[in-house]
């Protein structure tokens, strides 16, 4: 998403915040006619009370905040009453906990739910019912090199000079032309002014204002790759950069190659502690059970695409932070591109920067937004 997507993006959550607050205003004020004139149940008055601002909330989301002007509005009708439908659950639930468990006042007791049940409304409409499909009929594409290089960097000042110019070295002897990509992600030290006057060739940096995630910057590199293979890897060179050769010999019958830790043939120099090793291979398993199967794995920040196919896929990409990798994988797999699994050398850096409760937790929220996604068909 760029800086205009970002903009639309806050621009949608004000009017959405605007449209929720009436329809809390709508659900507040018919719960306490239905209680105070009509002597109803407050649970069942806060049911009859939701679904009348759920009218009201759909009819200006539709017309307003989303501004929608196809005329798909049966699909989307059905699509925003199961959002509400859900919310309406999360409503009673919450009620009942308020109100009958922590005797609060029912009033008041609304006002907090309608907090939880507005983000959950706005997430499942902004990435469901109002989702805005991405065009996905590329032009043809003539590459210009035979390989692209992509770096996404995040504080990268200590180590991603040492890389690029290993890559630089490692291409210059295989005598093939390539761009190097350096994608920065919006960093807080000196990392794009250490790239700009590190010496390397062939050389181009995408800046990013905002932090967006690795996903993001990998997604922007591929799609402005012009090499015929486009490979991204990481800026502290876990992978070293001659793994590629490796690669090479399998690119005649594949679109999509992998770089593996956990093969056979896959080499791991200083491995990680225990607890990564646990929580790296559990969450391989849950991806391979829910998403993927047959990868072994799914995470190692080394993969190469042709070229036509990385534009296919990565215009798909909707994940930013680490959950990409399973993402492009899940979305290669649905357009049919065979992916090829290969043994790689990897060095793990005690100096790695993911947070291993956060990031994990972060990760499995996105396996199983990828998982909805291709459910509800995002991806076609």
């Amino acid at each position: 998403m760029g800086k205009f997507g970002q903009l639309l993006q806050e621009k949608r959550l004000i009017k959405y915040g605007i449209v929720g607050i009436t329809g809390t205003v709508v659900d507040v004020a018919w719960l306490y006619l239905l209680v105070e004139f009509f002597s109803l149940n407050v649970i069942h008055a806060a049911t009859i009370s939701f679904m009348l601002a759920v009218v009201n909330n759909y009819y200006f989301n539709a017309k307003w905040t989303f501004e929608q002007k196809q005329k798909k509005y049966k699909a989307q009708k059905i699509k925003f009453y199961a959002v509400s439908v859900v919310g309406l659950f999360i409503n009673i639930i919450c009620m009942m906990f308020f109100v009958n468990l922590l005797a609060i006042y029912y009033i008041v007791a609304k006002l907090l739910t309608s907090c939880v049940v507005l983000t959950w409304n706005f997430l499942g409409n902004q990435y469901w019912t109002f989702f805005e499909e991405i065009p996905h009929h590329l032009e043809e594409i003539t590459p210009e090199y035979e390989l692209s290089i992509i770096i996404p960097a995040y504080n990268e000042e200590k180590r991603i000079v040492d890389t690029l110019r290993k890559i630089e070295s490692f291409l210059s002897k295989k005598k093939l032309t390539y761009e190097i990509i350096v994608v920065d992600d919006g960093s807080r030290d000196k990392t794009v002014e250490v790239v700009r006057n590190s010496g390397v060739t062939n050389l181009r940096i995408i800046q990013k204002e905002i932090n967006r995630g690795k996903g993001d910057s990998v997604r922007l590199g591929m799609l402005s790759a012009k090499g015929r293979y486009a490979l991204f890897t990481d800026a502290d060179n876990s992978t070293p950069i001659e793994e590629f050769d490796k690669m090479r010999d399998y690119f005649d019958d594949y679109k999509v190659i992998i770089g593996s830790r956990y093969l056979r043939n896959s080499n791991v120099e200083i491995r990680q502690p225990f607890y990564r090793r646990f929580v790296s291979r559990l969450g391989n398993l849950l991806i391979r059970a829910i998403l993927i199967d047959n990868i072994h794995d799914t995470q190692c920040g080394f993969k190469a695409f042709e070229l036509v196919a990385a534009r296919n896929i990565f215009s798909r990409v909707t994940v930013e932070r680490f959950g990409f990798d399973m993402e492009v994988l899940a979305i290669s797999k649905m357009l049919k591109y065979e992916i090829k699994e290969v043994g790689v050398h990897w060095i793990n850096d005690p100096k790695s920067k993911i947070h291993i409760i956060k990031d994990s937790m972060k990760t499995f929220i996105e396996l199983i937004y990828v998982k909805l996604s291709i459910w509800v068909g995002r991806y076609e």
